[in-house]
């Protein structure tokens, strides 16, 4: 059964946007990069689930990735949540590369890496917290009570994982991703009653991504950066340079002189990503470093964007579409 398709988290396109617009040698650019490779590591762990996940029977599983649901005043995120008719399994997903111990005790994670040791919040606690919110969510919404179980999985073939202490917990609830499709079956035979029939799990998967809030995160403020550390203009897909210019209903480069109809339809959606989803004519010239009004309200016409308000005060809103990132 179709679930929630798996796109690039927003934050991921937000940092390809903020990396490639910033102002070149800023000194916020290394810690940029850092969180970029940190988001980028997390979701390919989450999409090198796919292959396991692609091997269950799909009429009898719904599958949805990168959920954020509100619970009263908050919010909790789920990687991967499978739906069953018996069951409900929620997936915390780990690519992380190192020595991996688990301390149940202090709940915490310890990676040692390049004689390096980090610590990180325990996965299995965060795993329980998110199945017990969501066990809340449902009970919120009146739909009747289902088994949920929770797994932490390890993505990463090089993570040495140990448990010193024999807690049986960890043995449990942590795996790799090559047992998934096993754990998952053998959830089906420990739940074998029907609590929800076909038709009641899709109207709930619908239900959640009904109710999904992706997280709009001020990048800018995140990173304590201003609109004066970025760079504006349009941007060349050969070059790397913003040294485009508008000739001729086209764009072209003033360096290589590579031209594209729709270079400022990557631009806006820069725009989406770095600051807000709306745009108005002002601000998109602006920002692509045109000088016509008319031009503008054309290549605004030609997109096709909703708008609202008057004339004067028309904002327009730029559609953040699905993309790959590898």
């Amino acid at each position: 059964m179709k679930g929630k398709e798996h796109l690039p988290p927003k934050l991921l396109l937000q940092l390809l946007a903020l990396l490639k617009r910033i102002h070149e040698n800023h000194y916020k650019i290394p810690e940029i990069e850092s969180k970029y490779k940190r988001v980028l590591a997390g979701y390919k762990g989450e999409i090198s689930l796919d292959y396991y996940l692609s091997l269950l029977p799909q009429k009898d599983f719904i599958i949805l990735h990168d959920i954020r649901l509100k619970m009263g005043s908050h919010y909790f995120q789920i990687d991967t949540l499978i739906l069953h008719s018996c069951y409900i399994l929620v997936l915390e997903v780990k690519n992380i590369s190192g020595e991996i111990y688990i301390d149940s005790k202090y709940n915490q994670m310890i990676r040692t890496k390049d004689g390096q040791t980090d610590v990180f919040p325990d996965p299995i606690l965060q795993a329980n917290k998110q199945a017990g919110e969501l066990k809340k969510w449902l009970e919120e919404n009146k739909l009747p009570p289902i088994p949920i179980e929770f797994l932490v999985v390890f993505t990463n073939s090089k993570t040495l994982i140990k448990n010193t202490s024999n807690d049986q917990d960890v043995y449990r609830r942590l795996i790799r991703n090559t047992k998934l499709t096993g754990r998952i079956f053998h959830y089906c035979r420990k739940y074998s009653d029907e609590v929800f029939s076909k038709k009641v799990l899709i109207k709930l998967s619908k239900k959640i991504i009904k109710h999904h809030q992706p997280h709009n995160q001020d990048i800018l403020s995140l990173f304590g950066l201003t609109e004066d550390d970025i760079q504006t203009g349009v941007y060349c897909s050969v070059c790397k340079k913003f040294s485009v210019e508008r000739v001729s209903g086209s764009w072209r480069c003033k360096l290589c002189k590579h031209s594209d109809k729709y270079a400022h339809i990557e631009a806006l959606t820069d725009y989406a990503l770095l600051y807000k989803p709306t745009i108005s004519n002002g601000e998109m010239r602006k920002f692509l470093n045109i000088n016509s009004i008319n031009t503008a309200s054309k290549l605004l016409k030609k997109m096709k964007f909703t708008s609202t308000g008057s004339t004067k005060n028309r904002k327009y809103e730029i559609p953040i579409l699905p993309s790959k990132i590898f």
